[in-house]
């Protein structure tokens, strides 16, 4: 299972939904962590503001992360 790429195990978690279980999948060996933890926890749920947008430019910035996003919620504060 070590030598599975990034891109399946990214296809894989796709079809995962609840942020728990990609949580505890990260947390059974450093190559899943590498993986899932900056790239599919931090953009699983995005609350943002109109007047504080960086999370919004990096996912313009970095289109592959957008397709980890299953919640926005946008404020006007």
């Amino acid at each position: 299972i070590l030598k599975i790429s990034p891109e399946l195990v990214d296809m894989i978690i796709d079809f995962v939904d609840e942020g728990r279980y990609v949580l505890r999948l990260a947390l059974t060996c450093r190559l899943f962590k590498d993986i899932l933890i900056p790239n599919h926890l931090h953009f699983r749920n995005i609350s943002v503001s109109f007047s504080r947008h960086r999370r919004l430019d990096l996912l313009i910035r970095r289109p592959a992360l957008a397709r980890n996003v299953r919640r926005i919620r946008i404020s006007d504060q």
